[in-house]
């Protein structure tokens, strides 16, 4: 096949493409706000002592964060993830639950 057939062929394509995303992107924008933290130096503590095996600082940290931002869905759900991680079903839900009340 030749480039100007492989050209005519991936145009289409990417109009569609383009077309989705520009509609698709505010209906996502409209069922959820997952604004990241101001200040990333609590998630990125938390995530390194995640990364490091220590689940236990890396929520210590993670808590740290939704404490300094309680208006923020990212930093419960942050939290939520990590009990869910260690098999604490109970305090993910709890915490779930929390970051599904700030949106």
């Amino acid at each position: 096949m030749r480039d100007d057939q492989r050209l005519n062929r991936a145009v289409p394509t990417l109009v569609v493409a383009l077309l989705l995303t520009a509609f698709a992107a505010p209906q996502a924008r409209a069922q959820f706000r997952l604004h990241p933290p101001t200040d990333m130096t609590l998630v990125v503590r938390s995530t390194l002592a995640e990364a490091a095996g220590e689940p236990e600082a890396a929520i210590a940290w993670a808590e740290s964060l939704s404490r300094l931002e309680p208006w923020s869905a990212f930093a419960h759900a942050r939290v939520a993830v990590l009990h869910e991680a260690m098999g604490q079903d109970f305090e993910a839900l709890a915490w779930g639950e929390r970051a599904l009340a700030c949106d």
